[in-house]
C-alpha cells in the first residue's frame, strides 16, 4: 500500500546533508553543463537558450541556500542545513 509519508529512517548528520545538498548540486551541475555546451556547440540557438538556463539554475541554487520557511510551511534546504549544522538538536522540520 502506498503511503504519502513513508516511515522516517534515522539518518546521520552527513547523510542528511548529502540529501539536502543533492538538489542544490543538481541545479549547479545542470548550469555548468549548459555553460560547457555553449563552448562545445557555438550555435546561435545555444547562445540564446543556454544563458537563460544557466541563470535559472543559479537562481535556484541561491534560493535553495537561503534559510527561509516557504509559504507552504516547508523549510528550505538552506534552513534545514543551518539547523543541521548550527543547532544542537537534529530537528529539521
Amino acid at each position: 500500500m502506498y503511503e504519502a509519508h513513508p516511515a522516517a529512517v534515522p539518518l546521520r548528520r552527513g547523510q542528511r546533508a548529502a540529501l539536502l545538498l543533492g538538489g542544490i548540486s543538481a541545479n549547479f551541475i545542470g548550469g555548468a553543463f549548459a555553460a560547457t555546451l555553449i563552448y562545445l556547440f557555438p550555435s546561435p540557438a545555444m547562445h540564446l537558450l543556454a544563458p537563460l538556463f544557466i541563470q535559472t539554475s543559479l537562481i535556484f541554487v541561491l534560493f535553495n541556500l537561503i534559510p527561509i520557511r516557504l509559504t507552504s510551511g516547508i523549510p528550505s534546504d538552506g534552513l534545514q542545513l543551518k539547523r543541521l549544522f548550527f543547532n544542537n538538536n537534529l530537528r529539521t522540520d
